[in-house]
């Protein structure tokens, strides 16, 4: 959940390979990627890419995100 917090937190966040490697050993490559997996399972978070356009990709933010910006 650290790396999860990190990379919605941070705009330049270390990558799981890294992650693997400054845990020394106590967590593989494969299990930060599956324990990322499923904290977003677990927010119920859709993560699949979508074949979008740059346009279509605005008219969706527009949509999703009425009301006034920062």
């Amino acid at each position: 959940s650290f790396t999860l917090a990190s990379k919605v937190i941070c705009d330049d966040t270390y990558s799981n390979k890294s992650c693997s490697i400054v845990s020394q050993g106590m967590s593989q490559l494969r299990e930060i990627n599956q324990m990322d997996k499923e904290m977003c399972q677990y927010l119920k978070w859709e993560l699949s890419e979508a074949l979008v356009t740059p346009k279509e990709f605005e008219v969706i933010i527009r949509r999703d995100f009425i009301g006034p910006g920062p």
